[in-house]
């Protein structure tokens, strides 16, 4: 069935007298601080402040909102060492977007209800609301789906609470800590400049991202994939993939599709079944030959329209009960020449590889009846 799309109010703007939450005020101060910041931007450069600034983007927007909010905390689609959890976690934070129990308790209720009166940031309500009003809207969000509840998982980990309960004091924490280090030209890119970069980067995919672009996937809401987000934005761009498989680590799922944050997340423990887990147990055992013949084949075989393979193929093999002690957490991502350490344990890998076979098969009976 076609999807029919829903009326986007673009031209709906946000109500101003109304009651205010103190979140809203403080949001409202932060991001009007921000960027009335960028204005001193000419006047206070220099390299040391623009290297400075080009770091916490790539460590806050990177690390921080993709991989650590988005893809590990939000949907758990891979897992990291503790330590690495709680550090791109921080980087999170200091993207000033909230703490990490707002951010994923949000970012949840968004798929849950995407593109529905029930969504914290739709363009259905405007495409002001959806990219930046939304973060103003404290109580809306509090009405419509409860208090984080949603995201037990983070609270109840001590350092999510204290990032919580500290989130104003990191905030200011960091202007102090950059003016210290440079002075004031620090503080307008390092604060100003990149946080206003890192901002919008995020909220494209609210708003641009779920009017804009093209549908490969019926999803049943307005998500879009955007190759000029996905560019600016470490491959989430490719936002109709991700409503798509919304557990799978990686969102460019084309060739041609660019997914730096994927690239990242290589040698990392993933929590779901990935395609390329099928050739886990040849590559271990391959030579140099065989590389050579995989690469040549691999080259073929894009030459073959082939069947797509259906989310709910993908979902039933993620959740299928027989994954239980097979695969799930000792899953590797994949990077052929860099497999964790579980991913070389030869015992574990004959219960992947039989296993695996056993779901291709399934998949391929599936495929060959939609082509007939």
């Amino acid at each position: 069935m076609a999807l029919q799309p829903k009326t986007v109010a673009i031209s709906n703007r946000p109500r101003w007298f109304r009651e205010w939450h103190a979140r809203d005020i403080f949001h409202v101060i932060l991001i009007l601080t921000v960027h009335a910041l960028c204005l001193y931007a000419p006047s206070n450069f220099n390299w040391s402040a623009f290297r400075v600034a080009g770091m916490l983007a790539f460590s806050t927007g990177l690390f921080g909102m993709t991989l650590s909010y988005h893809r590990n905390l939000s949907h758990r689609s891979f897992k990291l060492p503790k330590y690495l959890e709680y550090l791109f976690a921080y980087f999170g934070l200091l993207a000033l977007q909230g703490h990490p129990i707002f951010w994923v308790s949000t970012h949840r209720y968004h798929h849950k209800f995407a593109d529905t009166d029930q969504d914290p940031h739709s363009p259905i309500k405007g495409f002001v609301f959806s990219h930046i009003w939304w973060l103003f809207s404290y109580d809306n969000i509090l009405h419509k789906n409860g208090y984080y509840k949603n995201a037990e998982d983070l609270n109840r980990q001590s350092y999510y609470r204290f990032l919580q309960k500290t989130y104003v004091l990191h905030v200011c924490l960091l202007p102090t800590l950059l003016y210290i280090l440079g002075g004031f030209p620090f503080v307008v890119w390092g604060m100003g400049v990149r946080t206003v970069l890192v901002y919008h980067g995020t909220f494209v995919m609210n708003s641009v991202c779920h009017i804009w672009g093209h549908q490969a996937w019926n999803t049943g809401d307005l998500s879009k994939n955007n190759w000029i987000v996905a560019l600016i934005n470490f491959g989430e761009g490719w936002h109709n993939n991700h409503h798509a498989f919304k557990f799978s680590a990686r969102l460019g799922l084309e060739w041609w599709q660019i997914d730096p944050a994927w690239k990242k997340g290589a040698n990392i423990t993933v929590n779901c079944v990935h395609p390329g887990v099928i050739q886990t147990n040849l590559i271990r055992h391959s030579t140099y030959f065989l590389m050579v013949v995989k690469a040549l084949t691999f080259l073929y075989l894009k030459t073959i329209p082939q069947v797509r393979e259906p989310p709910h193929r993908a979902i039933y093999a993620a959740l299928h009960p027989s994954l239980k002690g097979v695969s799930g957490k000792y899953l590797a991502e994949c990077n052929e020449y860099k497999q964790s350490k579980l991913a070389t344990n030869e015992v574990l890998g004959k219960k992947l590889w039989d296993f695996s076979n056993t779901l291709v098969n399934s998949s391929l009976l599936e495929q060959k009846c939609i082509l007939e």
